[in-house]
């Protein structure tokens, strides 16, 4: 596994309306917000609500200021965080958490290892975060507009509230919906 976690606004948003910030635990794993997205995209909540809970923020290097820059026409879509967000996770033994699917296309474009929510709920079930506290945050999640793959998002919500077959078609009709 990685060792560091580099977070757009878009998970750091998902991470406050699941209430999972106490859960963020992963062995080995650091959480780290670019300066650049605390600073213009983290409001509300304030940034620091999430170094209160362990998350780190980081800057980034002269060289990678440069690389933001040369990026910049290729990623005209990027918003300067996500720019920074992706040039910060080009780092050795790092990942890119995102929820925005622009960014998310750029990273696998630029050789970046990148994960949205659901597999951080999954690196979380894998830590026994029991399935009730999963279930919730999805939940949480998709009410504050997450959008996430309806059918992955019922799988998962099927095996946590323990649904059965025509709970579940019912769920995934109203997740369409969303």
């Amino acid at each position: 596994m990685p060792t560091t976690a580099i977070t757009d606004a878009c998970i750091c948003l998902d991470i406050w309306h699941g209430r999972l910030l106490p859960h963020l635990y992963l062995p080995g794993l650091r959480w780290v917000i670019p300066d650049v997205v605390a600073a213009t995209e983290l409001k509300r909540p304030p940034r620091e609500v999430f170094e209160q809970a362990g998350m780190a923020i980081a800057s980034a290097t002269g060289d990678e200021v440069s690389a933001v820059a040369k990026l910049k026409p290729a990623y005209q879509k990027l918003s300067t965080g996500d720019l920074f967000a992706l040039v910060l996770a080009k780092r050795p033994h790092t990942i890119l958490l995102s929820g925005d699917g622009d960014l998310r296309a750029a990273a696998v474009k630029e050789g970046v290892e990148v994960h949205g929510v659901l597999w951080l709920l999954d690196q979380l079930e894998a830590q026994h975060l029991p399935a009730v506290q999963l279930a919730d945050a999805l939940e949480a999640m998709l009410k504050n507009g997450a959008r996430l793959p309806p059918e992955e998002c019922a799988s998962r919500l099927k095996r946590w509230r323990q649904l059965t077959a025509q709970e579940l078609d019912v769920l995934l009709e109203a997740l369409k919906k969303i």
